[in-house]
């Protein structure tokens, strides 16, 4: 009896042994996910702990949207772009007293730095894809990234004017670097894209570190400097995972598929989640196991079906890329 019940054991457990191979065979698994997105903290939302008002006196809370604003200031530099540029270019001339602008230099500057500051005051903003082409394209680098970042530069080029101009330009000079700070504190806020957002964050960065300098040299206001400075270390911590995740996974070339895979599934931002989106397409280029083969256009199929516009976008350029994508990726115009 005991013989014939042992049979019946290994009988089952062989088939059931030769049914999980089978089915290994025929529907192979996609690679599993390392500790680059597996491990703690690494699939959460990063924004800074402490409150926007450590650096901004209140909360921008004004109705309307930011991006029409920027997106005036954006167009006023594309207008007189290459005087701007050539202004700009003296920043460390100015700093070390060999070169003032003009008054016609201040003038070309200002509608940037008007638009600019109507946008910062206001507590919302949305911009990409409203303001920028509905859909991504080769070499996948946002051009509004670079359009911000150029803003940024002539705030903080119009700040420093004013303190070299003296004591009197100090208030106004903080004025261009709160604005600047609150811009990058939008892009960041609207979450559109994993590197859109570095940027924003990198944005603040930038204008705290001019704020620490003000507060800490010319003003004099240990109790702002010890403000801002709490935020910025705030922001780091934020932003740090975010830096690691696109360096160890979304630049990492070629990408690890089950890190891609599970961004693209279950990171809580959608900013990253689109990104990883758009990195199925490298995945679907590059992988060479059947399960990852697989697993990649049916994540690729679903995303095409996404309540989401711009993931339906970075899907869609998935579902196309190719190797003069890939190569366009590497080798940016």
């Amino acid at each position: 009896m005991h013989n014939k019940l042992a049979w019946i054991i290994a009988m089952l457990v062989g088939s059931a042994l030769a049914i999980f191979i089978l089915w290994l065979t025929l529907f192979p698994q996609p690679t599993a996910a390392t500790s680059a997105t597996a491990a703690r903290g690494r699939l959460q939302f990063k924004e800074p702990a402490a409150p926007v008002t450590l650096v901004l006196p209140t909360a921008p809370s004004g109705p309307g949207d930011a991006g029409d604003d920027y997106k005036q200031a954006i167009d006023a530099y594309a207008a007189n772009r290459q005087a701007i540029k050539a202004i700009l270019k003296r920043h460390r001339d100015m700093i070390r007293g060999n070169y003032r602008p003009s008054h016609q230099d201040l003038l070309t500057l200002e509608p940037v730095r008007q638009a600019a500051g109507r946008g910062a005051a206001k507590a919302k903003m949305t911009y990409y894809f409203r303001h920028t082409p509905r859909r991504v394209e080769p070499p996948f680098i946002p051009e509004m990234s670079s359009q911000f970042r150029d803003i940024w530069e002539v705030l903080v080029f119009l700040s420093d004017y004013n303190i070299v101009s003296g004591e009197a330009g100090y208030g106004e000079a903080e004025r261009c670097l709160l604005d600047a700070f609150t811009m990058g504190w939008h892009v960041v806020a609207e979450r559109s894209r994993l590197d859109i957002v570095r940027t924003g964050f990198r944005m603040q960065k930038g204008a705290c570190d001019e704020l620490i300098h003000l507060y800490g040299v010319r003003l004099k206001k240990s109790d702002r400097l010890a403000a801002v400075q709490r935020y910025r270390d705030e922001l780091a911590l934020a932003s740090i995972t975010y830096r690691e995740l696109e360096r160890e996974v979304l630049r990492h070339l070629p990408p690890h598929s089950g890190d891609v895979f599970n961004l693209a599934q279950n990171h809580a931002d959608k900013a990253v989640r689109r990104m990883a989106t758009l990195w199925l397409g490298v995945v679907r280029l590059t992988c060479t196991k059947r399960g990852d083969k697989r697993y990649v256009r049916k994540l690729i199929a679903d995303k095409l079906n996404s309540d989401d516009e711009i993931e339906r976008a970075c899907a869609d350029a998935a579902r196309k890329f190719d190797q003069k994508a890939f190569n366009l990726m590497k080798r940016p115009p």
